[in-house]
């Protein structure tokens, strides 16, 4: 048998029909929540400082409530009278949930709850918590509590969640605030902010209100508010707020209330500051109140208090440290005047709060309707205790969601109660012997990510849920898989094999899965053995401590595919099973993933020759870690750990993109800079991948740096590299977005697209993410804490530009992620639909623009296909091609190696059809790529050469 090694370049290339399409998980369990076990794992820590790292002032360190509502009014000036009518179709999940702070039972139908995700909205269920709908005239996402009148049988929602960010005293950052108390007196039909309960920035109390951590009703109806500036009440029939706490004299204490709890007799505990106070009933309870200090013990902060329903001298308290770290379970039997520690800090014995100490963040204690002297105790776990009894966790053999928030019993049968976690809603009928997770339709979901097969499944990383995928298939299309475990970041699939799936767990917990995550290989296993990543990679070997380990918290991933990769330096070995003539087409399938291609042969070649040929389809995977930026070719390939090449140094980026052709990289930084990572095309092994190597042919650059503001997301036109949109972060600035059309210059200049029109520029708020959309090269989207706005003409001038707001389908939510299907390959069905990760409202798509050719609104001068005869071609190559409009043509000839071996200047062409000849008498047999310049288009078509 004869075999040649032919150097042979692209090949035109298609897929043999179809790619697979999805399986239908008609039947499919659901895979449930995995708890973060990672060693570099943080808690609530990791994901309050990549927050903060994006959100909080850099000057400050925090974020000043004030911006926040200054850019909501200028959200409310903008004209609505533009819009660029994109609709959104919520995807899912619903069946996941998220963080949840807030159950309420009706007074008169238990069979009727009210919950709220802390930035996903109102919901309410009529069955008991077996399905929930939204209701949609709520106009806040951010819920913190939900009371009911028991004399009206009004409805109260105190809005704005305080526990995420310990009042910047911890992490530095708050959370998303809200906009007051609202009160509906229809059932949930209708709502109004309560008594001018809201914040305000006309008045010096601008943050009063901001917070509406807890309310709470006592048997006459007199309504109390735990706000973020003190304790306020209101007699039912009143006239005014009333702060009956005070500091000195008759000065109001205006420390934030973390906890409230009202008795039967009308005793009302709080916890303010770093005091637990009591107000006795039928004893000083008129306006103001009388309190007293009754701290159950020294080096207290935050307080979880509870009366206990049936007798209300037996108060219970569930303490934390400055710190979170547990202080003690204290029970009270008169009211708060002594109390008996019933649950010391005993490490496992008792470890509410875990390792990390998040009692400042997740704290919660009930006392059981029918017994004041059972009590169960919430944090990262389920507790459970009885007088006479030590705590005994309950949560240990079943998988309820840890980070607990609160405990909401069933009004008519204690041994039914509700616990509002990050995982959403759960439900025990049975005392706490066993619960079940309550989240059919009850989308909260806080996404950092979103990543889109070619067949229109979405996945990404969540705040705490892991990574939910989203098949779209079946009898519930908006169902979840849920991925992996912990908190999950960016994700990808693969177009070239559908079945591989990628994703990250906190802090670099990277995975892949070759079968849709039935199965996993991970970044390192607890033997310390990669089956992912290199050893190399996990550096430092022993994170510092305090450090998020071994990547930014959310880790940034691309994973890039081609099937008409020019510069590939792979081959296969084709034997032919018939007789071959120059000039004949073949089908050859890839190493990577058998991905299967067309081939025009260059000789003759009888049944049984083999012939060396290149392979085009290639799979590229970049991820950003704190050693720097890495890169393998091989991941695809699950028989083996793949070879990573180190691309650059850069450590912990926040955000990353790559252009369309594979060419750039960018990365964008917390400290504002931009870099520009080049050739990557041509770097395929450790010498010229490798970024300290001598070989190296990559080059990187710092293309713009934005002094105190963070880069949160890169947008590269689809169509031209040289074109970019980056957002930035960090309240307390003037401009959030800036617009590069020279980004691949040596010096690039960006501009700022704020705008300076009232009620047509951005507000004054981070950005989270962009796109530019591929069918218009001036059309860009961004994702803001606001929701989606965009404009369609990006180059216009600073007082020009015009920002409308596009949430049509969807609420005012966090987007943290956009994404376009910009690939048009055999196999992809959603090619230019738009995908939205939210942190708060799970996914969205819009498929405004599916299908859309790009070259129907961008000013392109070519044709979208160009042909070369004869071809092979011994001497002179004639290439036909059409010019949309009339301009300058020149004419490239490029070798395997990417250099230029020919050119040829045109000049200046009509529009209309065109046919030029090139002489290749001079160039070596071999395979070339040949392209067609005019403008900013370029069109390129493989040619042969022989003799």
């Amino acid at each position: 048998m004869r075999r040649r090694d032919l150097l042979i370049s692209l090949t035109l290339v298609f897929f043999i029909g179809s790619v697979v399409a999805m399986s239908i998980l008609n039947h499919t369990p659901v895979k449930q929540y995995h708890p973060r076990n990672s060693v570099s794992e943080n808690g609530i820590k990791g994901a309050v400082e990549w927050l903060a790292a994006i959100r909080n002032n850099k000057t400050t360190g925090e974020v000043n409530p004030m911006d926040i509502l200054n850019a909501r009014a200028e959200i409310a000036s903008m004209m609505h009278t533009k819009s660029l009518g994109i609709q959104w179709q919520e995807l899912g999940p619903n069946n996941v949930g998220g963080r949840t702070r807030a159950i309420m039972v009706d007074k008169d139908n238990h069979n009727l709850l009210f919950a709220g995700g802390v930035s996903g909205g109102l919901f309410k269920s009529a069955t008991g918590g077996t399905s929930w709908v939204r209701i949609s005239g709520f106009p806040e996402l951010s819920i913190a509590c939900i009371a009911q009148s028991p004399t009206t049988g009004y409805l109260y929602v105190g809005t704005g969640e305080y526990y995420a960010n310990v009042d910047g005293t911890n992490f530095g950052t708050p959370g998303f605030i809200g906009s007051g108390l609202y009160e509906s007196t229809d059932g949930g039909t209708s709502w109004h902010i309560f008594q001018n309960a809201a914040p305000s920035i006309t008045n010096a109390t601008a943050t009063e209100w901001a917070f509406v951590n807890r309310i709470a009703f006592d048997a006459n109806g007199r309504l109390y508010a735990g706000t973020n500036k003190g304790l306020q009440c209101w007699d039912q029939g009143g006239s005014a707020w009333v702060n009956p706490i005070f500091a000195t004299g008759t000065v109001t204490d205006k420390r934030a209330v973390r906890s409230l709890s009202v008795g039967s007799d009308g005793t009302v505990v709080v916890n303010i500051g770093t005091d637990v106070m009591v107000s006795e009933g039928g004893t000083g309870n008129g306006n103001p109140h009388t309190f007293f200090d009754r701290n159950p013990a020294s080096g207290i902060d935050r307080t979880e208090v509870a009366v206990a329903p049936s007798n209300p001298n037996y108060i219970y308290a569930c303490s934390a440290s400055g710190t979170g770290a547990l202080v003690g379970v204290f029970r009270s039997t008169d009211k708060g005047l002594t109390w008996t520690l019933i649950g010391p800090p005993g490490g496992p014995a008792f470890n509410v709060f875990g390792d990390n100490n998040q009692g400042d963040y997740d704290n919660v204690i009930g006392v059981f309707p029918n017994n004041p002297n059972h009590v169960i105790v919430g944090g990262i776990d389920l507790w459970e205790w009885f007088n006479g009894g030590n705590f005994t966790q309950i949560s240990a053999s079943y998988e309820l969601h840890v980070d607990l928030h609160c405990i909401t019993f069933d009004r008519t049968n204690p041994n039914i109660y509700y616990i509002g976690c990050d995982g959403g809603i759960a439900k025990t009928i049975d005392g706490g012997g066993t619960f079940a997770h309550i989240n059919k339709n009850y989308s909260v979901t806080q996404f950092y990510a979103v990543a889109m097969s070619n067949q229109g499944a979405v996945m990404g990383g969540t705040q705490d849920n892991s990574c939910p995928y989203v098949s779209r298939t079946g009898i519930d299309p908006k169902a979840a898989d849920v991925l992996f475990g912990g908190d999950g970041g960016w994700a990808a699939f693969s177009y070239i094999n559908p079945d591989a799936f990628f994703g990250t767990a906190q802090c670099a917990s990277a995975w892949r899965s070759p079968d849709k995550a039935a199965s996993y290989k991970v970044a390192s296993t607890t033997d310390g053995k990669p089956e992912f990543f290199s050893a190399a990679m996990l550096s430092p070997a022993t994170p510092a401590p305090g450090d998020f380990g071994y990547a930014p918290f959310v880790t940034p991933l691309v994973l890039w595919e081609s099937v008409a990769d020019i510069y590939n330096t792979d081959s296969i070995l084709y034997k032919a099973t018939t007789n071959l003539t120059a000039g004949d087409t073949i089908i050859a399938k890839s190493h990577n993933a058998l991905f299967p291609f067309m081939h025009i042969m260059e000789d003759n070649l009888g049944i049984g020759d083999s012939v060396k040929i290149q392979d085009p389809v290639t799979s590229k995977y970049f991820i950003c870690l704190a050693s720097g930026i890495w890169m393998t070719r091989e991941p695809l390939n699950f028989a083996v750990v793949p070879k990573w090449y180190k691309i650059s140094s850069i450590a912990n980026a926040q955000t990353i993109t790559i252009s369309k052709d594979g060419n750039y990289l960018f990365a964008g930084m917390t400290n504002g800079q931009v870099y520009r990572i080049s050739n990557l095309l041509i770097a395929n092994d450790s010498l010229s991948a490798t970024y300290n190597s001598p070989y190296c042919v990559l080059e990187q650059k710092v293309i713009k740096s934005f002094s105190g503001q963070a880069v949160t997301s890169i947008g590269v036109d689809p169509n031209d590299a040289n074109r970019l949109v980056v957002t930035l972060g960090n309240y307390g600035n003037d401009d959030y977005i800036y617009f590069s059309g020279d980004a691949l210059a040596s010096s690039p200049t960006f501009s700022s697209k704020q705008g300076t029109t009232t009620g047509k520029k951005l507000p004054k708020m981070p950005i989270y993410s962009c796109i530019i959309e591929m069918g218009n090269p001036n059309r860009v989207l961004l994702g803001t804490e606001y929701g989606i706005y965009a404009t369609d003409n990006i180059l216009a001038g600073p007082a020009q530009i015009e920002w409308t707001e596009e949430n049509a389908g969807m609420d005012k939510v966090p987007v943290f992620m956009i994404r376009q299907q910009v690939y048009q390959i055999p196999g992809i069905t959603n090619y230019g639909a738009i995908y939205l990760g939210t942190h708060g409202r799970g996914f969205f798509e819009s498929t405004n623009y599916l299908g859309i050719d790009p070259n129907t609104n961008v000013a392109a001068n070519i044709s979208s296909t160009i042909s070369i005869y004869p071809n092979p071609v011994s001497e002179t190559a004639n290439i036909a091609y059409t010019l949309t409009k009339t301009g300058d043509v020149s004419i490239d000839v490029y070798d395997i190696t990417g250099k230029v071996v020919k050119s040829a200047k045109i000049g200046t062409s009509a529009k209309g059809n065109h046919t030029s000849s090139i002489d290749v008498s001079g160039l070596s047999r071999g395979t070339y790529i040949v392209g067609i310049v005019s403008g900013s288009e370029r069109k390129t078509a493989k040619m042969i050469v022989t003799r």
